[in-house]
């Protein structure tokens, strides 16, 4: 330990103290100095984990209260939190993360936006076995947490939407003009047999009078 080190912390430089442990959490000075913590607290960074467990169990910072920056405290990642609707939680209704991977499925989620966020298991990729992550069901505003919405099925949806609308465009541009103009050629063209029936009707009348009158 540098003799600056020592003098912050009111120890002796000329006596070799490195090896004692001032805050009685489990980790000794020269460990303190290379770990940059404060030897004269347990818990340098306040995340209620004291520094020995964060450097020797967890692995984690003693100086970060949030060592992977995934949005959830060292202490609320190795202790759980309690969420028990979460698919990931264990029998007691608490879910563990780990202090040192933000991203422990590794689907795009940190596991702070998976547990208090989403909902979702921050240790399985695809939450709801539908064969799409967590991250593309959210990207794409479907349920992580249901298999019948997925991706897959909102593309089908909206393309079922687009067609039916297509067909219903088509329907009234087309589809209904035709018959229109369907219903109006037949019914011209039944006045107009109407119309030749007539005519020979009268001429057949012209021809009977004038044969008439010719006797």
């Amino acid at each position: 330990m540098d003799d600056y080190f020592e003098y912050i912390y009111n120890f002796d430089p000329l006596n070799d103290d490195s090896r004692d442990d001032l805050d009685g959490d489990g980790l000794v000075n020269v460990a303190e100095y290379w770990y940059f913590s404060d030897p004269t607290l347990n818990d340098t960074d306040g995340d209620l984990l004291n520094d020995a467990d964060e450097v020797y169990l967890y692995l984690s910072s003693p100086i970060k209260v949030d060592t992977d920056d995934d949005g959830l405290t060292d202490f609320q990642e190795v202790k759980g939190i309690y969420r028990p609707a979460n698919p990931g939680a264990n029998a007691t209704g608490y879910v563990h993360s780990t202090p040192t991977d933000p991203d422990m499925d590794d689907d795009g989620l940190s596991d702070g936006e998976e547990i208090l966020i989403h909902g979702t298991d921050p240790d399985r990729y695809d939450t709801d076995g539908d064969n799409y992550s967590d991250y593309e069901e959210i990207e794409e505003g479907t349920n992580p947490l249901s298999s019948t919405s997925n991706p897959g099925k909102r593309l089908f949806t909206i393309l079922a939407s687009v067609f039916s609308g297509t067909i219903g465009i088509l329907f009234i541009y087309y589809v209904i003009p035709y018959l229109f103009n369907l219903r109006k050629k037949n019914e011209e063209q039944k006045w107009i047999r109407i119309g030749v029936q007539k005519r020979q009707e009268k001429s057949d009348e012209m021809l009977s009078s004038i044969e008439k009158s010719s006797k």
